[in-house]
């Protein structure tokens, strides 16, 4: 997965026409708050603050060694690095953070969308789970949207962050075969500039990723 994330560098490819979002319309403008009302997950208030130790990989470049030392986690989320992963044991805060950053992108998405102030510069989230994952990323990607909504309309009209949480509770085959990974790849590949947030509580990853601690 590290490896994965080292080789997503910026490629030259053909430029493809893909549709667009007219922030204009108000049809696109309700299908979109009534996308951000289903993006909304509930969530118990939060007691503590979780923070985060950071740690660079070695084929990182330009980086600096521990950027986001004893960062909230919320900070991370939303003014960290435009890709990275979230790793750490079970019960310290990844999925409640991740489910967090979601609802308050979403939320600040549908009253910009029911006021009539919606901005090109609103960060949209897509949020899947891996345990729900049966070999097709892209399918369960489009799962999330209703009619005229997709990933790539989205991400033509706005800064876009696919969050995917439990990377180590997919099942065992996709992960082992590296069938996820390749689909990853392309994923990212084919879409520069798609933000991403992995969860994970994989120990093997720490080595290069950013890990919460509680």
């Amino acid at each position: 997965l590290l490896t994965l994330l080292n080789q997503l560098r910026p490629t030259s490819a053909s430029l493809v026409p893909r549709p667009t979002f007219d922030i204009e319309d108000p049809a696109a403008i309700l299908s979109l708050a009534r996308y951000a009302a289903g993006c909304l997950a509930p969530i118990k208030s939060e007691h503590f603050v979780i923070r985060v130790s950071a740690v660079v990989g070695a084929n990182s470049v330009g980086v600096r060694p521990k950027p986001y030392e004893y960062w909230p986690v919320d900070r991370l989320l939303h003014e960290g690095p435009q890709q990275f992963i979230l790793l750490g044991e079970p019960g310290a805060g990844k999925s409640f953070a991740m489910r967090k950053a979601v609802n308050a992108l979403a939320t600040d998405l549908q009253d910009a969308c029911l006021r009539g102030e919606l901005q090109p510069t609103m960060r949209i989230p897509i949020s899947i789970d891996l345990k729900l994952y049966d070999g097709d990323l892209e399918g369960q990607i489009d799962e999330v949207f209703s009619r005229g909504l997709s990933l790539d309309l989205l991400q033509a009209a706005f800064p876009t962050t696919l969050y995917v949480d439990g990377y180590n509770e997919m099942p065992r085959s996709f992960r082992e075969d590296g069938s996820f990974d390749r689909q990853l790849h392309a994923l990212l590949e084919a879409r520069p500039g798609l933000g991403l947030v992995i969860g994970s509580r994989t120990s093997r990853f720490r080595s290069g990723a950013i890990s919460s601690s509680g």
